[in-house]
């Protein structure tokens, strides 16, 4: 991400996004800060933002694992522009967004992204080289999903691929 971002500033846009939004500041050297969301709907979304106006030298990169209706990732770049940052950039692992909320997002962030777990027009980060290459990072001490995929590679894989076709149910039981 910092060599495709200059300055970024990692934003996870809720409380779940902690664990991933701090491990890709603390991996690339960004800072990043956590949003509160306050849901009360499908659609209904709102969010606490901090005062990050002493990060207009950088460009805010939400980061989230979902993007279903897009309504929270919304919300969050419109309040990081509202504070005056530069536009943000988004990236999600699973895109899950229909083509009007896709359409939605393009017209809020300079960039959305995601990997291509799932088909969708904005996947530009394949994951096939990251698993090829795991089994080797796992006998040098990495991450545990990495040593899982090293000594277990057909069952790492599945359950990306079962998490993935469990997440598209759901999101089409909800929209259904």
């Amino acid at each position: 991400m910092d060599a495709n971002v200059p300055r970024p500033l990692i934003v996870g846009p809720d409380e779940e996004s902690e664990q991933w939004a701090g491990a890709i500041a603390a991996h690339i050297g960004a800072p990043h800060t956590v949003l509160r969301k306050v849901r009360s709907g499908d659609r209904d979304v709102a969010i606490a933002l901090p005062d990050l106006r002493h990060f207009r030298d950088r460009t805010p990169v939400v980061v989230d694992d979902i993007a279903s209706s897009g309504r929270t990732l919304l919300v969050a770049g419109r309040q990081l522009i509202e504070q005056g940052l530069p536009t943000p950039e988004c990236v999600v692992v699973h895109a899950l967004l229909d083509g009007e909320a896709h359409a939605e997002l393009l017209r809020v962030f300079s960039r959305f992204t995601s990997t291509d777990s799932v088909p969708h027009p904005s996947n530009r980060i394949a994951l096939a080289p990251l698993f090829a290459r795991a089994p080797l990072e796992g006998q040098r001490g990495s991450p545990p999903f990495s040593r899982t995929l090293a000594r277990r590679p057909i069952q790492a894989m599945r359950s990306v691929h079962v998490e993935a076709k469990e997440v598209q149910r759901r999101v089409q039981a909800r929209r259904g």
